[in-house]
């Protein structure tokens, strides 16, 4: 195969249609270990949406070595390619809950949000179920970056925890002065258990 840092460059998204299509022919033959220079590609992030793109048409299965690697594309959601990423990764669906339990515990407020708005918040109940030790644990616990809120909404929404232990979490979080611009949320999240 052709020097892969070359074929990697012919992801730009300025190539021209055809050298594109002939670069992406030989990225698809990457074997499974070596798919990890798909993911944000050092050299330029003009090269991560065509790059996204390929990893789509690569795949679950082949993709399973780098499940970790591609969640990290969430880390910021302005990236290029990171929409594509996770809707790849939201058709992934259990396979991928060892590594968002990992995620979830690194401590970055910011990347966890948009693993539960782009990913987790996408998935049905019984998805959702197999993280709710974790959410609970992010419901209870405070972050500027609306973590808690999100936890606390998806738990409530699939009614995966007991109403009391629910209505217990939103007084926690009304009681925390932290929360004053989130009281909205609360309530609506309140609202949400009633409803139930």
């Amino acid at each position: 195969m052709e020097d892969i840092e070359q074929l990697l460059r012919q992801l730009h998204w300025n190539t021209p249609n055809d050298d594109l299509e002939l670069a992406r022919n030989k990225l698809i033959e990457l074997q499974e270990h070596e798919l990890v220079v798909l993911v944000q590609p050092m050299l330029d992030k003009s090269l991560w949406d065509n790059a996204a793109e390929l990893l789509v048409e690569i795949g679950y299965p082949r993709i399973r070595p780098i499940l970790y690697e591609l969640l990290s594309w969430l880390q910021d959601m302005n990236w290029p390619g990171s929409i594509i990423i996770s809707k790849l990764l939201v058709s992934v669906g259990e396979p991928l809950i060892p590594h968002i339990k990992r995620a979830l515990k690194e401590g970055d407020s910011v990347w966890n949000y948009w693993i539960l708005i782009y990913i987790v918040g996408l998935w049905d109940r019984g998805l959702i179920q197999m993280l709710s030790q974790e959410l609970y644990e992010l419901s209870s616990g405070f972050d500027h970056d609306g973590v808690h809120i999100e936890s606390l909404r998806l738990l409530s929404r699939e009614q995966i925890l007991d109403e009391t232990i629910l209505y217990q979490l939103i007084c926690l979080q009304k009681a925390n002065e932290g929360n004053q611009e989130n009281i909205e949320d609360l309530i609506e999240i309140e609202k949400m258990i009633s409803r139930g």
